[in-house]
């Protein structure tokens, strides 16, 4: 298995990496009605960069946070995945996207790094680390939505 780092800083070198997640990811199909509602209903997200740093941001200026996910060397670590997750009220954490590379998906040829649990319990870890953080909601998950203790 290869070594996943999880950060929430993202280097400018990466643009064109992150671009493609976000934006023209090959399985972002299976989503496409969710990704419309989490846009309607939150705001359309934009990369910003920030002197040497990428964050993502929402176009309408509502609050969120990013925690990526670096698979390979120091030297050269290859972006795998994204989250992109907002606190919605003070007891919960609400994911708004996740992607991840094709190679990490559930088809891919490291799907067994299980790329989205693993984003899940990082965003648990943070909401423990959160006073007064409950629940983790998942807007992508079903044709509702799904809560998970933190």
């Amino acid at each position: 298995m290869r070594r996943i780092d999880y950060t929430s800083v993202l280097s400018a070198d990466y643009r064109a990496e992150l671009e493609a997640l976000l934006f023209f990811n090959p399985e972002q199909h299976r989503f496409r009605d969710k990704i419309r509602t989490v846009i309607e209903t939150h705001g359309v997200p934009v990369i910003h960069a920030e002197k040497d740093r990428l964050n993502v941001r929402l176009k309408n200026g509502s609050e969120v946070q990013t925690l990526y996910a670096l698979a390979g060397s120091k030297a050269r670590s290859q972006l795998v995945g994204v989250v992109v997750y907002t606190r919605s009220n003070p007891a919960t954490i609400t994911v708004l996207h996740i992607a991840v590379s094709e190679d990490y998906s559930s088809q891919g040829r490291h799907h067994k790094q299980m790329m989205v649990p693993l984003f899940i319990g990082k965003l648990r870890e943070i909401g423990r680390q959160i006073k007064g953080v409950t629940m983790l909601r998942l807007l992508y998950d079903t044709d509702k939505f799904r809560e998970i203790p933190v």
